[in-house]
């Protein structure tokens, strides 16, 4: 067996030891091995089993036999023949052991050097008592003993110097619910009416002694009047409520403002009334000739026309000058009161006839040549109310438009019409649009306010189509794509896989288009991966349902054709066609 140390702890009295009964149990443990050595020590030698043997060996005088300081074995220890170099054992020797420890150890023991183990001595040899000062590591705070429920010393300065600054105040409500503070360094008075005293000790406690309301006779409050008589008259101080004076009295309403427009229900005829100065109630018709005062005949006044005076004030006759009314002229806008007869006679002039109602001619319109004598319509047709077919027997010219003469009409410039509907019959012929002696193009049909041409018929090209496309470079990402621009996109230049974005489709309901992408590749082949229309992404169905891949320094050649159903739902179907790779 090893031998069994004791725990005697970090410090005397620290109390992280072994306790006594293990540290005794173990020295009883020790001490029985070391008696079965020394029994077998003392009854023939001495075995080893495992380790070496270390350290000095004295005899029983005390005569060192081997010295393990220095490594060695005195000399003048030894007797008889040394012991042979092959290790045979020694022979010749006599060896005493005593037992260093007699009677029973009871208590706190303690062992020297030499392994002799005595009784140790309280105070010396191990404290029996531990000042507060002797110790180490104390801490510094409050916290640090564990106790929590305290206040820190900069709560309690804070509060000392809240009081001390003044802060210490409190609110008192009265009867009448008004609300004062007592401040620090306030008086406070507390005062009674008769029978109430208030006193105040040292320690600021605050005694009313007196009545309690509603708890005595003698209080208003139990029922007793003798306080008041309840009589109106007997109280002091009343106020004066009112004078009895009409004009003491506040917010009085404005009964009337004096003007006879505010009264209601006055009279709305004469009869109403009194007539006691005879006055007019009725005047029975009159003649002319039955007034007072008036000319006998109008002898002179031939050939004049009668017209208010200059100052306003009465009628006068003035002269006609020529053969008819030549004086109208003096009113700049004069007005028919019905229709003008103009009896088998002409209206002739310079100026113009202007016309923002219908006109009716029975028989021919006439109209000069020149720009004097046009003939101006303000509305926006010329039409025949009985059905009839308006023919002209002569060129007709419209100004800064067509000019239509005979059968053709012609125009250099931009001729525009503007109808909901423009129907163009040939009658069994043919009707031509352009000719082949121009440049420009005929178009047919507005992409900036999606107007659409629709050939409800068959539709015959002698010639040939042919489509414009947009180029676009370094593709990447989401690309848009504006079908205003044509159905052909060109692509060149790309950075990567991308997906095409189809913007103002125009594809109607029950319709279908195609577009076409022309990639020319580099040395890595691109391709268009994914279709939007609208921002909204399509499930494309690649033929033979196979997705597919760019040529490497080649050309491909991506369709969709695309068809809706509803709104919304779209059928995309991709293809590619790959040329020319290296």
């Amino acid at each position: 067996m090893a031998i069994q140390v004791i725990n005697i702890g970090t410090s005397p009295n620290k109390g992280d030891g072994e306790p006594l009964r293990t540290a005794f149990d173990k020295i009883n443990d020790n001490f029985s091995e070391l008696s079965l050595k020394v029994t077998n020590l003392e009854t023939g030698g001495v075995t080893v089993t495992t380790g070496d043997i270390k350290g000095s060996v004295f005899g029983d005088d005390s005569t060192l036999l081997v010295d393990g300081i220095n490594s060695r074995i005195p000399s003048s220890v030894l007797h008889g023949a040394l012991p042979a170099i092959d290790g045979s054992a020694l022979t010749g020797i006599t060896t005493t052991e005593t037992d260093p420890v007699v009677g029973a150890i009871t208590g706190i023991v303690k062992a020297d050097g030499s392994g002799n183990i005595s009784a140790a001595v309280a105070g010396t040899d191990y404290l029996t008592t531990v000042a507060f000062a002797d110790l180490t590591a104390t801490p510094t705070t409050i916290a640090g003993y564990g106790i929590t429920d305290a206040y820190t010393k900069t709560e309690v300065d804070n509060s000392i110097a809240s009081v001390t600054a003044g802060h210490f105040n409190f609110n008192i409500t009265g009867d009448d619910s008004t609300v004062r503070t007592v401040t620090s360094g306030s008086t406070l008075q507390i005062k009674g009416g008769t029978g109430t005293t208030t006193a105040s000790d040292v320690d600021g406690n605050i005694t009313i002694n007196g009545l309690e309301i509603g708890t005595s006779a003698t209080t208003a409050l139990a029922g007793n009047t003798a306080l008041f008589s309840g009589a109106y008259n007997d109280l002091t101080g009343k106020p004066t409520l009112f004078s009895g004076a009409y004009n003491d009295l506040t917010g009085k309403p404005t009964l009337f403002s004096g003007a006879y427009g505010d009264l209601t229900g006055t009279p709305t005829n004469v009869s109403t009334f009194t007539n006691d100065s005879g006055y007019l109630t009725n005047v029975p018709p009159q003649t002319f000739v039955s007034l007072s005062d008036t000319p006998a005949n109008f002898t002179g006044q031939a050939g004049k026309f009668v017209k208010v005076n200059a100052g306003e004030t009465a009628l006068e006759f003035d002269t006609v000058s020529g053969s008819g009314i030549t004086d109208i002229v003096q009113d700049t806008t004069p007005q028919l009161g019905g229709a003008l007869d103009l009896n088998n006679n002409n209206i002739t002039g310079n100026g113009s006839i202007n016309i923002t109602g219908g006109a009716t001619v029975s028989g021919n319109l006439v109209a000069g040549t020149g720009t004097v004598g046009g003939l101006t319509f303000a509305g926006t047709q010329i039409g025949s109310d009985d059905s009839t077919q308006i023919s002209f027997q002569d060129n007709i010219e419209i100004a800064g438009g067509p000019v239509l003469s005979t059968s053709t009409l012609t125009h250099t410039g931009t001729f525009g019409i503007t109808a909901y509907t423009l129907n163009l019959n040939g009658n069994g012929g043919q009707v031509n649009i352009g000719t082949n002696q121009g440049t420009s193009p005929v178009v047919l049909g507005s992409s900036n306010n999606d107007t659409e041409v629709i050939c409800s018929g068959d539709l015959f090209i002698d010639s040939g189509i042919m489509e414009r496309h947009t180029s676009k470079t370094g593709a990447t990402g989401t690309v848009d794509h504006d079908m205003d621009d044509g159905h052909i996109f060109m692509h060149s230049s790309m950075a990567a896989d991308f997906t095409a974005n189809l913007t103002n489709s125009h594809i109607g309901i029950n319709t279908a288009t195609t577009v076409l992408f022309i990639l020319t590749q580099g040395n890595t082949g691109r391709m268009v991966t994914g279709l939007e229309i609208g921002g909204v992404s399509q499930t494309i169905r690649w033929q033979n349902n196979n997705v597919p891949t760019g040529t490497d320094n080649g050309f491909d050649a991506v369709s969709f054709s695309i068809f809706q159903k509803t709104s919304g739902n779209y059928t995309v179907l991709g293809q590619s066609v790959s040329f020319g790779g290296v």
